[in-house]
């Protein structure tokens, strides 16, 4: 069987869940044809993305001349679907903040996408988020009639979906994955009860190479946080850095790193200033996979102070690595992360709650920390292993 995937960005530093998970596709014995709306910089990618970067198909690369030639073809070949085109994306642009020109982009590349599957024998098309990725799978299944399902990760879907479409996305699929059952309740608030059972969790996965367990360096002198994504109000590092000032100030000796880049990072750099943390935090700016990796091993508690997600893949790496995960009461993360069992979980948007749980990090006892770590790592072996979810989703796909 050949499966497509289509990613609005592919490959991408922050994407290695993808990755792992075509991988492991692959070894089910699923060929998989390789597609990307756009394309990431190629230097910034590591040598796997980079590899990866070479077997995907770049949509936005092609010339629009060529784009537009093969939408007015499909146009003209298909009078009757190309009635149910429009039909289509005039309901679509009807909730959508996104102008009607813009629908009508989604459907000039789809089109191709249509075309690159059809040549390559692909029997289904499937795509991760439901965003921009989602409206061209959509189209390009009605384009090609080869069917469609999509993978759903939040909190973007979660936070629009009648602004995105969601339902009429869903509708029209084969099957919806999500990476949690907090995920799978969310969808069933949009969806139409008709469609509940095409919603099945997929977990994101790590390979069994991940799941080797580093001893943690109990005699280091300095207790070092690290705080790994984007930049931005939803990852919640300006309440952080308050946070990690007041555990400063109760005579900790710990550091920072916050490792990502972003939107707010003038006004992160801003706080660190007026906190007076400059020699007591490190921004990174962005770093590939392999940095990060080393990072996680240099570290000892990993802390993500989040708003809004989906189920982190980084809160994942740091459990398979055998380090403390500090983390909110929100979307799927108390499904992974289990206070005081497998990592400590606090009140999102609290000073005071994250002050004490980065202190409680730091003054556990050698006991209750090392069974913390290890029901935590059996706890994201059971999960989250790639290899598994990977089979799930290839008997969906052959399905």
């Amino acid at each position: 069987m050949k499966v497509a995937y289509l990613v609005n960005q592919y490959p991408k530093v922050s994407h290695t869940f993808i990755r792992r998970e075509i991988k492991a596709v692959e070894n089910n014995g699923i060929e998989v044809t390789r597609l990307s709306l756009r394309s990431e910089n190629f230097e910034g990618l590591g040598e796997e993305d980079k590899e990866e970067y070479r077997l995907t198909t770049f949509i936005l690369n092609e010339s629009k001349i060529r784009l537009l030639k093969t939408f007015f073809a499909w146009l003209l070949s298909s009078p009757n679907d190309a009635l149910t085109l429009i039909i289509l994306i005039l309901s679509m642009n009807k909730k959508s903040s996104k102008s009607f020109y813009k629908h009508i982009v989604c459907a000039i590349e789809a089109s191709f996408v249509a075309i690159v599957c059809q040549k390559d024998g692909c029997q289904h098309i499937h795509a991760h988020f439901g965003t921009n990725s989602a409206e061209v799978a959509m189209y390009a299944s009605l384009m090609s009639k080869i069917s469609y399902s999509l993978t759903i990760h939040g909190p973007e879907e979660y936070d629009f979906p009648e602004d995105l479409n969601l339902r009429k996305k869903v509708d029209r699929s084969k099957f919806i994955a999500t990476v949690s059952s907090f995920g799978r309740s969310q969808l069933y608030r949009w969806i139409d009860k008709k469609d509940w059972d095409k919603v099945k969790v997929i977990r994101c996965g790590l390979e069994p190479a991940y799941f080797e367990c580093l001893e943690r360096n109990t005699g280091a002198n300095e207790n070092v946080f690290l705080c790994t994504g984007r930049l931005c109000e939803q990852k919640g590092q300006l309440l952080l850095l308050k946070s990690f000032k007041e555990h400063l100030n109760e005579g900790h000796n710990s550091h920072l790193i916050l490792a990502g880049d972003g939107e707010l990072r003038s006004e992160i750099e801003t706080l660190i200033k007026e906190l007076e943390l400059e020699e007591r935090v490190t921004i990174t700016g962005w770093i590939s996979p392999a940095e990060v990796k080393t990072l996680l091993e240099q570290c000892s508690v990993m802390v993500l102070p989040s708003f809004a997600e989906g189920l982190p893949v980084a809160i994942m790496e740091a459990m398979a690595k055998g380090r403390l995960v500090i983390s909110t009461y929100i979307a799927g993360i108390p499904e992974l992360v289990k206070h005081r069992k497998t990592g400590l979980l606090t009140v999102p948007g609290s000073i005071e709650d994250l002050t004490q749980n980065l202190n409680l990090s730091v003054s556990l006892s050698p006991e209750e920390l090392k069974s913390i770590v290890q029901n935590a790592h059996v706890e994201v072996r059971n999960a989250h292993n790639v290899e598994l979810e990977a089979d799930k989703l290839a008997k969906l796909f052959e399905q």
